[in-house]
């Protein structure tokens, strides 16, 4: 999996085998364990990690990105009980990050709401909780987990946590996708390509991951949402590139927020907005921005991308120190 080929927009070129080996053995595991009491339960690694953060987001984070998240917690959680996972939490992040998936939470999920869908999860009674972590060989249960623990393993403290092997904190990026941009691929393909919202943040996510770049990628048609996704932004990300779909041109609420916030932001367009209709000329929005990329496509989200990792190299400084925007024009 870390050696695969991948296709241009960062999917596996053998997608299709691994999705059929991943059904053999979990058909053969369901097979030999029908009512769930055995050796099926290690198919639940990640799992009671993915159901907390699953409802504390009111179910905006999708299953399959969810438990991602929670392998990478399940793999923390093994090294802060002193086991030999096999792997470590970093390796992995770095492995599920070159598949697309997320390997940070959501900016508006807090401890509490973590901690409360935790103790609701079905693996976890009475205030003792199963977990599933990761073993040299397979996966192995592990019971009577302190909770603060788990939590500690999903939100571990900054500086606290990281394995031998973890690298320098990557440069956080925030990628949001304003209305109608989850269309994309159906949506008049002769003028915004056949490329599916999907499609364009795994590339994201596979070119993030040559970069050493951290991404979160969200999709709103609620002006409201972007909003509270750009405050929320405040401390946690490095930059944010946002494609404001029809709100480019009129949203004085997002443009007031990219202005609040001080983060490095820019703008991104598929389509030139100055060689199309008259009131996409109307750059509302962009105002607030450093700079603005329009006109390729998908790929325009990533040449900011790459231009956002470009900006930080020119500085020379630590990630976090919001330098990128102070690069000279």
């Amino acid at each position: 999996l870390e050696s695969c080929p991948l296709d241009e927009r960062g999917v596996p070129v053998e997608l299709r085998w691994f999705i059929e080996q991943a059904l053999r053995i979990k058909a053969a595991y369901v097979a030999a364990d029908p009512e769930d009491l055995g050796v099926r339960q290690s198919l639940n690694l990640g799992h009671t990690f993915a159901h907390a953060i699953e409802a504390s987001s009111r179910y905006r984070v999708p299953h399959g990105e969810a438990v991602g998240l929670g392998l990478v917690a399940a793999a923390r959680l093994q090294t802060k009980l002193g086991g030999d996972g096999g792997i470590s939490s970093e390796r992995l992040s770095r492995l599920l990050q070159r598949f697309g998936l997320p390997v940070l939470l959501p900016y508006d999920i807090d401890r509490q709401s973590l901690r409360d869908a935790m103790g609701g999860d079905k693996k976890w009674r009475g205030g003792v909780s199963t977990f599933v972590v990761p073993a040299a060989e397979g996966a192995e249960l592990v019971q009577g987990v302190d909770p603060e623990a788990a939590l500690e393993a999903l939100l571990p403290p900054e500086g606290e946590g990281s394995a031998p092997d973890a690298q320098p904190s990557p440069l956080r990026i925030l990628v949001l996708h304003g209305p109608n941009l989850n269309l994309l691929g159906s949506r008049e393909p002769e003028t915004y390509g056949s490329t599916t919202l999907e499609e364009i943040d795994a590339a994201l996510h596979h070119r993030a991951e040559e970069l050493s770049i951290a991404l979160d990628c969200f999709q709103s048609n609620l002006e409201g949402e972007l909003v509270d996704a750009i405050q929320d932004a405040a401390g946690s990300a490095d930059a944010i590139i946002i494609n404001p779909g029809g709100y480019s041109h009129t949203s004085v609420a997002i443009r007031d927020a990219i202005a609040a916030v001080s983060i490095p932001t820019i703008e991104v367009h598929l389509t030139n907005p100055a060689a199309r209709e008259d009131f996409r000329r109307n750059a509302v929005v962009a105002s607030a921005c450093r700079a603005v990329v329009s006109g390729f496509g998908w790929r325009s989200y990533l040449t900011a991308l790459s231009a956002i990792a470009d900006a930080q190299r020119a500085t020379g400084e630590g990630p976090h120190s919001g330098s990128v925007k102070e690069v000279p024009d």
